[in-house]
């Protein structure tokens, strides 16, 4: 198996990693949810649904364009990438804005991560995949660390606690649409990447 999908048909330099993760559309954006089979990934995307669009509930695909700006893309049902059809192209493509590992709670707390450790949960999200899982091929397992790593080293990681309410609608809205307003508006993704960390 390739350690990486090619996005779309005669594209260069673009490679990808899929992940057990959710994500949802905030600005224009992804803001990824990684988390264990019972974090809460699917709960968190309903609660925000009321104001940020779902873009994937289980499986993503994470992958980096020509310029160096990682889209995220709903991957589900869709796990046929060795054979070159399974790439959803049909599904539009959203700029990274951050990493979230969540984590059920009485309250709402958020706090910035360190690149291991936001490195740390998106490997563990590339293994949550069962058909990554299996993969015996060290050369492809490292592939798969050196993308989760240049990742991390781009994007911001943060940690969120949250209970089942709506409350978690005002702390996404306070860190991710208040301080990337601006940024955001002048589609300068990259500027967004470096404040956030």
């Amino acid at each position: 198996m390739p350690p990486e999908v090619k996005e779309g048909r005669g594209s260069r330099g673009r490679i990808g990693v899929y992940l057990h993760a959710s994500a949802v559309n905030v600005s224009g954006g992804a803001l990824l949810f990684l988390g264990h089979s019972t974090a809460g990934k699917s709960t968190i995307g309903r609660l925000l649904a009321e104001r940020y669009p779902l873009i994937a509930d289980d499986k993503v695909l994470v992958s980096r364009m020509d310029d160096g700006c990682w889209m995220v893309r709903d991957a589900s049902g869709k796990f046929r990438a060795w054979t070159g059809t399974g790439y959803p192209l049909g599904r539009r493509r959203y700029p990274l804005l951050a990493v979230v590992r969540i984590f059920k709670a009485r309250a709402v707390t958020m706090h910035p991560l360190g690149q291991r450790e936001t490195c740390r949960y998106l490997l563990d999200a590339v293994f949550e995949n069962d058909f990554q899982r299996r993969v015996s091929d060290l050369r492809v397992r490292k592939d798969w660390f050196r993308m989760t790593a240049a990742i991390s080293r781009g994007i911001a990681g943060w940690r969120l606690t949250f209970p089942k309410s709506k409350s978690i609608i005002t702390a996404i809205r306070e860190i991710f649409e208040g301080r990337l307003a601006a940024d955001a508006a002048a589609g300068s993704w990259m500027r967004v990447h470096k404040r956030m960390i």
